[in-house]
């Protein structure tokens, strides 16, 4: 692993970066909080202020991703993990980026317009992805996939043909064909979520069909969204609360569907000088995290739904900062992180 930091060269260039901020917060409830965010940067560690994405390992490190570095934080120190740019895998991929693990101990990086596979056990990244992909049957090109709760994987390929691989059986099975009606009325899935034996999964036009686990088949669907969700909606966040309710974001607003009522309530809607969202998590109080482009963070309180704004990020150093987020998500300690841009001067 490299463990030797980098050093700007002697420019001066003004530019914006994206920067980790680490927020330390009491854990009372959500309009009660006093927040207070740290900087992460090259002083503690990291390899570069060219952040792109972060995420969570199993293990409960931080997984940042820079140009062309994964950086793994475990609250200390940095480990890193340089990949050749020239073998990536390249794809169609368009969204914002994404992390999955497979029980391989593997890591899948969805990236905008390539994807990498991490061997987490030796520290290597294994270009040799499309043969990982016909060992499972999938021959063609992807243009997206998903990791499940349970390990197995859904492939949408190329030409918009979505496949199940059971990692119990070993077996590939077709579940929408490309040139399906289906498919050419409402799209392929862009998103998905897993709360217990149940898969949301949300399509390229709005709808959200629901799969069974048990029977292996979809049960139910909802038109809610239809239509509202398209195709140029490029945030879409999933995600269920302890209950099994789900929190749904995209680029517009923040819905909450309640699975006993079987309702939807909007939560939050855009505001301020922002036009969309941009990102979202759950922290472990079911309180729901909200990035915006421009007008900072709303959280809201899982069992009041009381929205608090924060448009500026209170820094520990006495600053503030105001800026697009990028990226927001809780870790298992209570703690959040986000991906903040912020403006500086490299000399």
């Amino acid at each position: 692993m490299d463990t030797v930091k980098r050093k700007a060269g002697k420019r001066a260039i003004r530019t914006v970066v994206p920067m980790l901020f680490l927020l330390l917060a009491s854990c009372l409830h959500a309009q009660d909080r006093q927040y207070k965010f740290r900087l992460i940067d090259a002083s503690d560690g990291l390899s570069d202020g060219q952040i792109r994405s972060l995420t969570m390992t199993e293990e409960g490190c931080i997984a940042i991703k820079t140009g062309f570095i994964l950086n793994i934080y475990n609250g200390a120190t940095f480990d890193r993990f340089p990949y050749d740019k020239t073998r990536k895998y390249i794809w169609a991929y368009d969204r914002p980026p994404k992390e999955y693990y497979d029980r391989e101990g593997r890591m899948w990086l969805k990236e905008l317009g390539y994807l990498l596979l991490l061997d987490m056990k030796s520290g290597q990244y294994d270009y040799s992805v499309s043969e990982v992909l016909a060992s499972m049957g999938i021959n063609q090109r992807l243009k997206n996939l998903f990791i499940d709760d349970y390990k197995n994987y859904w492939f949408v390929t190329e030409d918009n043909t979505v496949s199940f691989y059971d990692v119990e059986q070993g077996r590939l099975r077709t579940i929408e064909d490309g040139g399906s009606e289906f498919t050419r009325k409402y799209g392929v899935p862009v998103e998905m979520t897993q709360y217990k034996n149940l898969c949301w999964i949300v399509y390229e036009s709005g709808l959200i069909r629901y799969w069974d686990y048990s029977s292996a088949e979809f049960v139910s669907q909802e038109t809610r969204f239809l239509h509202v969700i398209n195709r140029l909606t490029d945030r879409i966040y999933l995600h269920p609360d302890a209950q099994g309710n789900i929190w749904l974001m995209y680029n517009n607003g923040l819905f909450f569907y309640n699975r006993m009522e079987r309702t939807w309530k909007e939560a939050c809607g855009i505001s301020g000088l922002s036009n969309f969202f941009t990102c979202m998590d759950l922290d472990r109080d079911g309180n729901v995290w909200v990035g915006t482009s421009k007008s900072g963070l709303r959280i809201i309180d899982a069992r009041t739904f009381e929205v608090t704004t924060l448009p500026a990020l209170e820094l520990t150093d006495g600053g503030t900062l105001e800026n697009d987020i990028y990226t927001v998500f809780s870790d298992r300690n209570g703690g959040i992180c986000e991906l903040h841009p912020k403006s500086w001067t490299l000399n």
